[in-house]
């Protein structure tokens, strides 16, 4: 017999103690099968670096991009009531990838859809998409973009 409330509590103590990277592949999926980074084994160390400052030279298809959308989301989901901000260079690549990418991860990968404040429905939307308690800005990178918003992290 299993008790719901053992398995919430081992599952919350087992994400607290895990690297972002760990927690993204027992978390979520990709093409529906579960994330790896098999492809790409040095995403892993990008993914697990939580320091305040990092930069990584970033050449094409090499699913930085994937890494980072997916490291922020985690970032939002283990850190109740925080706000990060998501930038992308412009806002023509701001709404392609909010569209395409961070939108149907949100909507499908259950651990961003486990609560809601009084069972309210989320707010998601373009540049804004909120799990559990926290939320996520998606933003182009001029400086007016970001203006008055409040963040515990820029991604």
């Amino acid at each position: 017999m299993s008790n719901q409330y053992l398995n919430e509590l081992l599952r919350r103590i087992d994400s607290e103690t895990m690297s972002m990277g760990e927690w993204l592949c027992r978390n979520t999926m990709l093409r529906g099968q579960p994330f790896s980074f098999d492809r790409y084994p040095f995403q892993r160390r990008i993914a697990d670096d939580m320091h305040m400052n990092m930069d990584v030279i970033k050449p094409s298809q090499i699913g930085l991009s994937e890494i980072q959308i997916r490291k922020t989301l985690g970032f939002i989901a283990r850190h109740r009531g925080t706000t990060a901000i998501f930038t992308m260079p412009n806002e023509k690549m701001f709404k392609r990838i909010s569209t395409t990418r961070i939108k149907p991860l949100v909507e499908e990968e259950k651990v961003f859809n486990l609560e809601t404040r009084n069972g309210e429905k989320p707010t998601r939307s373009m540049g804004l998409y909120q799990v559990g308690t926290s939320f996520m800005f998606v933003t182009g990178a001029t400086e007016g973009d970001a203006t008055s918003i409040s963040a515990d992290a820029v991604f």
